[in-house]
């Protein structure tokens, strides 16, 4: 095989992983955003809670 091809199928290999990785990425991201969210409203502060 010509190695410029083998060097073009390697890179679209690589390409194919990386957008992967990306909505991997994105999935987390969104994941985490939403954990935060969650969070953030749990931890409002509430005027008849007692204090800690």
């Amino acid at each position: 095989m010509c190695p410029f091809l083998q060097l073009k199928e390697s890179f679209q290999q690589l390409q194919l992983e990386r957008d992967e990785c990306a909505e991997h990425i994105e999935g987390e991201r969104a994941r985490w955003h939403q954990r935060m969210s969650k969070m953030s409203q749990e931890v409002r502060y509430d005027p008849s809670a007692p204090p800690h």
